[in-house]
């Protein structure tokens, strides 16, 4: 009965922490998932002891929830890897003045100074 109740609160404790990284995910605060590394190593520490006398249910439950947080990261990342693509394109664009050659070819010409001062 008292490793029922082990288990119980095993089970708790890893959907807690996966309630709280989603929560972290869903505000935007990625950097904030470091702290939990810590709780979380102990966490799969305690599931993975054989025994922890864990039920198929709470096997899934603790899954599904996983699933949904790390589809988040996946979207966090792409999300992450498009705003750095769009600002990579707003140096180059900053940096570089495009043109066509006669054969139509384009032509990436870096700016220089006296592309930027009219002279009146």
């Amino acid at each position: 009965m008292l490793d029922s109740f082990r288990t119980r609160a095993r089970v708790m404790s890893a959907l807690k922490l996966l309630a709280e990284e989603r929560r972290i995910l869903l505000s935007g605060r990625i950097s904030e998932l470091a702290r939990l590394d810590s709780q979380r190593e102990k966490v799969v520490e305690a599931l993975t002891n054989p025994k922890a006398g864990l039920k198929l249910s709470d096997v899934e439950n603790i899954r599904r929830e996983a699933q949904r947080n790390q589809t988040l990261i996946e979207a966090s990342m792409a999300g992450i890897q498009s705003a750095s693509s769009q600002l990579a394109e707003h140096r180059r664009a900053a940096e570089t003045m495009g043109t066509y050659t006669d054969s139509g070819q384009r032509l990436e010409v870096p700016k220089s100074r006296e592309l930027n001062v009219r002279k009146g």
